[in-house]
């Protein structure tokens, strides 16, 4: 069975990256870009279909999700557990147009990091405190009212399944200053994609979505991100 698992997650991982390079250059060279604004959110979206279901296939891995109602219609702020890289690819099949907060580092990257800059991410640097919050702020606050969500990770990093990191306080500052609320996702994809390894475990990912919180000017940063965290880790506990 270890045999088979890893033939499929070897399998999977090549899919992986040759999908990268295949939906990138539809996504670079694609002209039509200049006509349909908007068309490197479908491409995206297709592509990481393709990613889940070859996932399936390969590996035996597959999600559900709990709570779709609570999405809401409108553009808003998802924070978001991060203990795999399965979330950051599902999200794209879960949101229409959307963005994220991302390490500026990721910018660097051959190939992926030109191609994030179509969907116009947030880079930070997360040794740069209050910059970086400022950062999120008046960059975050551009995207929503052109009408993308918002995706921030509040850990920073991948932590380890089922331990939780430190949860940063920008997200929520981004809804107290800008009026958007907040959705929180919680979801155990680090149990069966886990950090540092090319193993993928058989199994179902569990999926929930919060209800939004919504914000005012006099709200405590501090308590929303508490807030926040006590739901999400909760929720990991019981999946």
């Amino acid at each position: 069975m270890k045999i088979i698992q890893a033939i499929g997650s070897l399998s999977f991982l090549l899919y992986l990256y040759a999908s990268i390079a295949l939906f990138g250059i539809l996504i670079l060279f694609a002209p039509l870009l200049f006509f349909f604004p908007g068309l490197q959110y479908e491409i995206a979206r297709l592509w990481a279909r393709s990613v889940l279901l070859v996932l399936k296939i390969s590996c035996g891995l597959e999600h559900e999700i709990i709570g779709l109602e609570n999405l809401p219609k409108d553009n808003c702020i998802i924070l978001s557990k991060h203990s795999s890289t399965w979330e950051t690819i599902s999200l794209m099949t879960l949101l229409p147009r959307q963005t994220w907060v991302i390490k500026k580092e990721i910018l660097f990257f051959p190939i992926f990091g030109q191609l994030l800059l179509f969907f116009k991410p947030i880079p930070i640097d997360r040794n740069a405190g209050k910059n970086a919050v400022q950062q999120i702020i008046s960059k975050g606050e551009e995207r929503l009212n052109n009408g993308l969500f918002v995706v921030i990770f509040p850990e920073g990093t991948r932590t380890s399944f089922p331990f939780a990191g430190r949860y940063g306080l920008g997200g929520s500052i981004l809804s107290i200053h800008s009026g958007y609320p907040v959705v929180p996702i919680a979801h155990n994809a680090g149990k069966y994609w886990p950090r540092n390894t090319i193993i993928k475990k058989r199994g179902k990912i569990t999926v929930q979505i919060g209800q939004a919180i919504y914000t005012s000017k006099e709200d405590d940063p501090e308590k929303i991100s508490k807030s926040v965290k006590e739901w999400i880790e909760k929720k990991i506990v019981k999946f």
